[in-house]
């Protein structure tokens, strides 16, 4: 296939999945089936909140009296040719920048003035790009330097340097010469594999970050009953069985322990046989299947759970950094615990601000303190340590509750069931159990 032009993002895709770029250039094909994934809620929140912090970027740039230029981002010959009018110009940022080359081409999200000579005159440009992260991915690199690239045909010279500014407003700088070799080997191996993509070619659906195909994939995956949906089971295994021929969830729940050619220890592959056989009940079940261990195991198992209480309760947070601050935003507890009439009921405490997650936090503590007057011998369960840690972070973050988050924590009020459960997830802890429960 005779490739076209592509972009810094398509760059950066096929170097975190191979298979996200084949999709990418399915879903252009008309005579392909496959489609775009309509993106979820969580995706458009955070394309929002990424216009909001490039803008915010630009509001900095303004307060400190900085020439700033805001172009469009239009993708056109005419708009290529305002982009040479503008830097010309020798603004000392310009935003939504159009650039084009004979192989790629793209819309950098900011171009800063720097003192360095080039075919402009005495001055120079290197690409800033805007991102929510507080921390620098590879994906992010690439695509800088792709902007570099794209840039030495206005400079005459490839930019000296990158800049991405980070969520919570942090701005770092990197030497261009630093990563252009590995850039380099990337866009070889993209161009390699552009040059000999056929939209008939069969697509081996792997698990992975296949970003806004991840759905999709791990969709394509249960249809077939991949054996990497068995839990816990890492690629280096699937490989092991896949050579074997044990390719789906149901060859394994089916394999003869006694006659197979997997390379891996026996008693592994027991286990694993035993998590399959699980699953596969699961799947016509309408709740998780369970296996009680041997009583010999459960002195750190189902011994370690308190007597049932009719004021038992359940709960879960989660959180989430804030985009544009980075500050971590605990925005959801949510709780499950029995009325009077022994209904089990869900109530949630949310939050989208600093000021809602103190008050969500304070609510969420009084209403426990209030059940407990009631049920003074009912326990608080939980999974893992994610909650223990959002309790005491909270107290001391609003300074409030504090010698209560201490009497919880120190005391046996608290009940983690990681230790005691080995639970298999497909999605989020409780929202939504596909999988297993071993207990």
């Amino acid at each position: 296939m005779k490739f076209k032009k592509y972009t810094p993002t398509n760059i950066s895709t096929f170097s975190k999945s191979q298979l996200s770029a084949s999709l990418d250039l399915h879903a252009k094909n008309s005579s392909s089936e496959i489609n775009y994934p309509e993106s979820d809620e969580m995706s458009r929140y955070l394309q929002e909140m990424g216009k909001k912090y490039e803008a915010k970027f630009g509001e900095i740039l303004q307060a400190k009296n900085l020439d700033v230029c805001h172009l469009n981002g239009e993708i056109s010959d005419k708009s290529y040719e305002n982009t040479l009018l503008t830097l010309n110009k020798a603004y000392d940022f310009v935003s939504q920048t159009y650039l084009n080359s004979e192989k790629l081409y793209g819309v950098a999200d900011y171009l800063m003035k720097v003192s360095s000579k080039s075919d402009l005159g005495n001055f120079s440009y290197e690409p800033v790009e805007i991102k929510l992260a507080t921390f620098e991915k590879p994906s992010y690199i690439l695509q800088s330097i792709a902007y570099c690239e794209l840039l030495s045909d206005v400079l005459g010279k490839i930019p000296e340097n990158f800049h991405l500014h980070l969520g919570g407003g942090k701005f770092k700088t990197f030497k261009t010469k630093d990563y252009y070799d590995w850039y380099k080997n990337i866009v070889d191996k993209y161009e390699k594999f552009l040059s000999k993509f056929s939209i008939d070619d069969p697509l081996e659906y792997l698990p992975g970050d296949h970003g806004k195909w991840n759905k999709f994939v791990q969709k394509k995956l249960k249809e077939k009953g991949d054996i990497i949906q068995v839990h816990a089971m890492r690629m280096d295994q699937r490989k092991k069985f896949m050579e074997a021929g044990i390719k789906t969830i149901f060859d394994l729940k089916n394999i003869d322990l006694n006659n197979h050619k997997v390379d891996l220890n026996n008693g592994l592959i027991k286990r694993f046989k035993s998590q399959a056989t699980l699953q596969v009940r699961t799947i016509s079940e309408d709740n998780p299947a369970y296996e009680i261990r041997p009583i010999n195991e459960q002195e750190k198992g189902l011994k370690l759970l308190p007597i049932k209480n009719e004021g038992d309760m359940f709960f879960d947070f989660e959180g989430y950094p804030d985009p544009l601050t980075a500050e971590k935003l605990e925005y959801l507890i949510g709780i499950t615990f029995k009325d009077k009439e022994g209904k089990y009921i869900y109530k949630s405490f949310w939050a989208h601000n600093s000021d809602e997650e103190k008050k969500a936090f304070s609510d969420f503590v009084k209403f426990i303190n209030e059940r407990k007057i009631n049920y003074p011998s009912g326990k608080l369960f939980h999974y893992g340590n994610y909650e223990k840690n959002a309790l005491g972070n909270l107290a001391a973050k609003h300074q409030i509750h504090i010698e209560t988050i201490d009497d919880w924590l120190r005391s046996e009020y608290l009940i983690d069931l990681f230790p005691i459960t080995l639970i298999g997830f497909s999605e989020n802890k409780f929202n939504k159990l596909n999988d297993i429960a071993i207990l």
